[in-house]
């Protein structure tokens, strides 16, 4: 697939029958989206950690093991 120069563009106006606007269909915030892509990945870690920080503080836990590893997952 060639990518628009605007990548930008394209996600927010993804091209009928394309990945991204099937996922935009099915409900993924493409601005969000858009908004994560735009930070470094060490950001992302960083923005990650602070999210799963405040869910804990809330009393939220999230267990920690790969979705495609789906034998780790507790029972």
């Amino acid at each position: 697939m060639k990518l628009r120069k605007n990548w930008e563009e394209h996600l927010r106006n993804p091209p009928p029958g394309s990945k991204p606007f099937e996922a935009k269909e099915f409900g993924v915030d493409m601005e969000e989206l858009i908004a994560n892509l735009k930070l470094t990945p060490a950001e992302r870690i960083k923005k990650n950690d602070r999210l799963l920080n405040e869910a804990r503080a809330q009393g939220i836990d999230y267990d920690h093991y790969p979705a495609w590893d789906l034998s780790r997952r507790p029972k």
